[in-house]
């Protein structure tokens, strides 16, 4: 972290302060240099601040939130954006919530940064929220939103609201996603319903490993062992590769069923497959 703010620090005297001394030596290109700088600041902006959320470096995020309103740059979409996923990763909803409000303009990826943030830090009535001032506000909804929003109704759980987008993604283009489908299938399943699970699952035109896991894995939540084994080999009937997501459905599967030689028997198949050495150590 340390070397990071250094790095961040070094970066922001290079292109902001030496800019701006060399703009005040030369009165004659004041305004052209004047509209160069800013475009270098945009430009520091936005390769800093997203590395101030993947390392959770609040402290020097909020320093740059200062001169971007120092610069008058608050208003800027992309920064805006920016801004809101930095302070969410950081875990300050309330300061990403603040900067989203006061946003000139929102284009889609703004509000999907709100919503998945929302979902991912434990608030989807938030989320869901958010999904639909979205509607409201004319914004397009995308195949982003829907999953987030899914995300959301999983982690509630709540099924009304799962149903609700499920109706909105039969009568728009988004039937045939299919991440928002396998999102769909974890809502349902959470929500106590692998009646509407399969049906989702079933009536896909096509899957993947995602609907693949998503299927096994509600199934095996619900202490269906068979169904989901039954699944999992017609998976690799069908060509798809079994990945780390698919060994933890089935062990999971084999626990919540109590079948514990199941599950050492599945733990070395799939072990080997995925090229793993697996010691058991009793």
């Amino acid at each position: 972290m340390l070397v990071f703010e250094c790095l961040a620090g070094f970066l922001w005297k290079i292109i902001l302060e030496e800019e701006t001394e060399r703009i005040e030596k030369d009165s004659k290109l004041q305004k052209k240099c004047s509209a160069h700088s800013r475009s270098l600041r945009l430009t520091a902006y936005t390769l800093i601040l997203p590395a101030c959320a993947g390392l959770v470096a609040l402290k020097l995020g909020k320093e740059l939130h200062g001169n971007i309103l120092k610069h008058g740059l608050d208003g800027r979409l992309h920064l805006g954006s920016a801004l809101t996923d930095m302070y969410a990763k950081s875990g300050r909803l309330d300061l990403a919530h603040q900067v989203f409000e006061r946003m000139f303009e929102r284009d889609t990826i703004c509000w999907n940064s709100m919503i998945t943030n929302y979902s991912q830090n434990d608030k989807p009535e938030e989320a869901i929220d958010i999904f639909r001032q979205l509607g409201m506000a004319g914004a397009k909804y995308d195949c982003v939103s829907i999953s987030a929003a899914l995300s959301a109704c999983a982690n509630l759980p709540a099924l009304h609201y799962g149903k609700e987008i499920h109706g909105f993604m039969i009568r728009s283009a988004f039937r045939s996603d299919l991440f928002a489908e396998s999102a769909l299938i974890d809502v349902y399943a959470k929500c106590g319903n692998l009646v509407l699970a399969r049906s989702v699952f079933d009536m896909m035109e096509e899957k993947n490993e995602v609907s693949w896991n998503s299927i096994i894995s509600a199934y095996g939540s619900h202490g269906c062992l068979q169904d989901s084994l039954v699944l999992f080999h017609e998976m690799l009937g069908n060509g798809i590769l079994l990945d780390h997501v698919t060994f933890l459905g089935i062990l999971s599967a084999c626990g919540h069923a109590g079948q514990v030689d199941d599950g050492i028997f599945y733990l070395r198949n799939m072990g080997s497959q995925l090229g793993w050495s697996i010691v058991l150590a009793w």
